[in-house]
């Protein structure tokens, strides 16, 4: 009996000192400011962030997705066809053909904030996640499709002279060219911003002047500890807990000895 309860002791301390060690969740940031590749460093991890064009083969939102050229020039912006090479179409835009840039991360991380480094007449857009199994393929879907394909349509930010909560922004705020998104905090190691378009809940008359550049992401990175079932201590009374238990064997001990 003896061996027993030293056994739960132990495990209980163990578990105290396993909950009191669980990762918090590290901010950081990648500027795409020379390269469609960029490494932030959170906790001592690299973590590589990559960004590929992706954009609809007709003007229509049903239209299958196919790969486009990345544009980087005071931020990325995407070349769908022969005439987005000027201003404003150098940028990502729903204006014709529908684009949208992927980030693919080496790590899953919480996309926390969006930052445009240049827009012309608006700048709305959808943020979708991927929450399927093996890694997503963009070029056999529309954008609709992916709806039911792995992704999840996380907001959806409206700007207006600056990002808020109104109109038809969902889970946005802030100001500027800033946009907080995905408040919850959720995470996938694929993220897709694309250009608003009417197959992500859109309006058509939110969908024709967006012409926006990104140049910064914001993350977290790091699983934050779930909270505990109905009816289990949470990782907060688990040291006291242990305390209890070990308080208990030693009177069982003093007990047995008197």
């Amino acid at each position: 009996m003896k061996n027993i309860k030293t056994k739960l002791i132990t495990f209980s301390a163990s578990a105290a000192l396993l909950a009191m060690s669980l990762p918090a969740q590290a901010a950081f940031s990648w500027t795409f400011d020379s390269s469609p590749t960029n490494t932030g460093t959170p906790s001592g991890t690299a973590i590589t962030a990559t960004a590929s064009a992706w954009t609809t083969a007709t003007t229509s939102t049903n239209s299958r997705l196919q790969s486009a050229q990345l544009r980087q020039y005071s931020g990325l912006g995407v070349q769908s066809q022969s005439n987005d090479s000027g201003s404003p179409q150098h940028a990502i835009d729903a204006n014709g053909q529908k684009e949208s840039v992927l980030f693919s991360f080496t790590q899953s991380i919480a996309l926390t904030k969006i930052s445009m480094s240049w827009l012309s007449g608006d700048a709305d857009f959808s943020l979708l996640r991927y929450v399927g199994g093996s890694a997503p393929i963009l070029g056999s879907q529309s954008y609709a499709g992916l709806l039911t394909n792995g992704w999840e349509l996380v907001s959806r930010a409206n700007y207006s002279g600056g990002y808020n909560t109104g109109g038809y922004s969902l889970n946005s705020n802030g100001s500027g060219s800033t946009a907080n998104v995905n408040l919850n905090e959720l995470s996938s190691s694929h993220w897709l911003v694309a250009a608003a378009n009417t197959a992500h809940g859109w309006a058509s008359g939110y969908t024709e002047n967006d012409y926006f550049k990104l140049n910064k992401l914001y993350g977290k990175a790091g699983t934050p500890p779930p909270p505990p079932p109905t009816g289990v201590p949470s990782p907060s009374t688990l040291p006291l807990l242990a305390i209890s238990l070990l308080g208990l064997g030693f009177a069982s001990r003093r007990r047995k000895q008197a």
